[in-house]
């Protein structure tokens, strides 16, 4: 069957023809680039609180801190999510989360400390599940759906996989040669640059497609 032909294409084969797709290529880019940016996020959160709190203090700490962030989250998700969607569209509303980041990383090279890196973590668990992931998931809508059934698991995959492990790549060769967690703030501002590159560049494909089909 058509399936077990698609099961059987080698991974390579898949790759070659999903980079070939233009926007198909920019689904997988936008995926890399988020992931690598909000693992950026995560550790310099993570190493601004470990040398700002006390050691005993950091289980309440995160708890309380994740908590609060996750109802927020939560809120956004139920109330504001399709709002902004139907609202604003798709492509601005996948602008806020990068948008909130690069405000971040200014704030916190500006004046670095546990309020901005905190501001820094909000802004990515208050969207990244909720407008952002929503988001991605609409950005499909238009791709044929043989094609979408094909090519998403192995962007949601690859994307998400190897971004993770291109951070973590990026942080220990970046740590080994003596950057801060400033340097590495400077790093995601950088990336959250490209990552509003790639969602402007995505734009008109996706108009396109919904034309199209």
């Amino acid at each position: 069957s058509r399936r077990a032909a698609r099961e059987q294409e080698p991974r390579a084969q898949t790759l070659r023809v999903l980079c070939s797709e233009p926007y198909l290529r920019r689904l997988l880019m936008l995926v890399v680039i988020s992931t690598v940016a909000v693992t950026a996020v995560d550790y310099v959160f993570k190493s601004v609180v470990a040398d700002t709190i006390d050691p005993e203090r950091l289980g309440p700490f995160f708890a309380r801190f994740y908590l609060v962030l996750n109802a927020i989250a939560l809120v956004v998700q139920v109330a504001f999510a399709s709002w902004l969607l139907g609202r604003f569209g798709v492509n601005h509303a996948l602008l806020v989360l990068p948008v909130l980041l690069l405000a971040g990383v200014v704030g916190f090279v500006a004046v670095p400390g546990l309020i901005a890196v905190g501001l820094l973590k909000g802004a990515d668990g208050t969207l990244r599940h909720s407008v952002h992931r929503t988001g991605l998931e609409v950005l499909y809508l238009p791709v044929p759906r043989e094609i979408r059934e094909r090519y998403k698991a192995v962007i949601d995959g690859v994307g998400s996989r190897g971004g993770q492990a291109a951070a973590s790549l990026v942080i220990l060769g970046a740590v080994a040669v003596g950057a801060d967690v400033v340097h590495l703030a400077i790093g995601l501002g950088v990336l959250a640059v490209g990552w509003v590159v790639v969602l402007f560049g995505i734009k008109p494909h996706y108009v396109d497609l919904f034309r199209h089909n």
